[in-house]
């Protein structure tokens, strides 16, 4: 019985410290993806922005606040 407890117990420290992981790698996205938002912002809406699409990059165009592809 004890050794069932404990195996328990592993069991979930374990899962917690996987799932603690990843909180704090969806933090950081998070926070990545707000500097990115930040700094695009902060651009002309003339400037010319590429996305990717699969292995190549596609010309769009950034008009307040809106993308259009």
């Amino acid at each position: 019985m004890l050794s069932q407890v404990q195996m328990k117990m592993i069991d979930i420290q374990t899962s917690l410290k996987k799932s603690t992981g990843q909180i704090e790698g969806f933090k950081r996205e998070i926070q990545r993806s707000k500097l990115t938002d930040k700094e695009i912002n902060t651009l002309k809406p003339e400037t010319p922005m590429f996305s990717s699409v699969g292995r190549m990059y596609k010309n769009i165009f950034f008009f307040e606040n809106y993308i259009f592809i």
